[in-house]
């Protein structure tokens, strides 16, 4: 009787714990002969979850050797293929698998997940309208489709995908981004229904890479809006105030989950730039500096300049510059504390660490 199932984290918020039993099977796995193209697809699906590439390639390459005509087994391939070109940066490369995985892809899953890393492709590739269409019409597929109730737990990261994507678009064109806010908080209420239809606790749900992956979009876009509304000194404040209490559970899941440098260096980043807009000066620098070591960790074997190390040193330069100048009398929020969040006093002892273990999903967190 087959037990594994590495496609039930995507249909299920991608819960880290759905994640590790997934790979704790694809392990067992391995150490038996004689496995059919399905479980060696299987054993590459598991893996990709954690970012293990080398391990990925091999066992697509081994499915593809033994199963040449099976067209879910190469649809899942090409899905798969794509999905490490995306997360490498070949957008061009993800986007020929993912038309070749496409066009024979046979299973209701595989096509949803197809657009979903679509999608997320034209986000990198900063084509936000494309994105937005192209996550519109994986919500609309995996609404209506005959799996519709399997795929349910996955809605709520297509809509906080196409709220992003919104968003971007917007701003981008320096056009009100209410529409994707607007998105973005109804994805909220989204993943609360859910979480209570499919009895979520608290704690299980900070196992939810995809509900951190939403807390720390919203907040990022809270952010940059709050930053052009200085201002509308009440608009901003409880736009920060949201983006607060989003990052800081992000991080609290992101930390609890062992997430990679890079992606806590990101939620780091946003946490100082909304405490710079409290003017909590000693707070921001603070988290400023977690990024830059999340970040150094992160690229410790770059070649060349990396662009969120010189943003964050930049604002590190401004904040301090500010600092200095700074006259309570003159500036907006100068009396302003922000609000406690919760589990903001784990932040007690500095989180970057000289190694940490990457066991965390890369593929589809943007």
């Amino acid at each position: 009787m087959k037990t594994r199932n590495p496609r039930r984290s995507a249909d299920n918020f991608r819960l880290q714990t759905y994640i590790e039993e997934e790979l704790a099977e694809a392990k067992k796995l391995e150490k038996q002969d004689h496995l059919s193209s399905d479980e060696l697809i299987d054993i590459a699906l598991a893996y990709l979850e954690i970012g293990d590439w080398k391990t990925v390639r091999k066992y697509v390459e081994l499915a593809l050797e033994q199963e040449k005509t099976n067209k879910e087994i190469n649809a899942t391939a090409h899905y798969i293929n794509g999905t490490i070109n995306r997360e490498l940066n070949d957008c061009k490369g993800a986007h020929a698998d993912f038309k070749q995985a496409n066009d024979i892809a046979k299973s209701d899953w595989l096509k949803v997940n197809i657009q979903r890393n679509e999608g997320l492709t034209y986000l990198k590739e900063k084509e936000f309208e494309i994105a937005a269409t192209t996550f519109q019409s994986a919500l609309d597929f995996a609404s209506k489709c005959a799996s519709k109730d399997e795929l349910r737990g996955c809605i709520p990261a297509l809509s906080n995908y196409f709220g992003l994507s919104q968003a971007r678009a917007a701003i981008k064109l320096s056009k009100d981004p209410a529409q994707g806010l607007a998105t973005l908080e109804n994805t909220t209420q989204l993943y609360e229904t859910i979480f209570a239809e499919k009895k979520i606790t608290e704690s299980e749900r900070r196992k939810s890479h995809d509900w951190q992956s939403h807390q720390f979009h919203r907040g990022m876009i809270l952010c940059e809006i709050a930053e052009t509304k200085i201002k509308e000194e009440k608009t901003a404040e409880n736009m920060f105030q949201q983006a607060e209490t989003l990052l800081l559970g992000a991080l609290v899941g992101r930390i609890e989950n062992k997430a990679d440098e890079q992606r806590l260096g990101d939620v780091c980043g946003w946490l100082g730039r909304t405490y710079a807009g409290f003017k909590q000066y000693e707070k921001s620098q603070e988290y400023f500096e977690k990024a830059l070591n999340y970040y150094k960790v992160a690229f410790a074997t770059a070649t060349t300049e990396v662009s969120q190390i010189k943003d964050i040193n930049t604002r590190l330069e401004n904040l301090i510059k500010e600092k200095l100048a700074h006259d309570k009398d003159k500036k907006p929020f100068a009396d302003l504390t922000a609000p406690i969040s919760p589990g903001q006093g784990v932040f007690a002892v500095s989180p970057a660490r000289s190694a940490i273990v990457i066991d965390t999903p890369a593929p589809r967190l943007a």
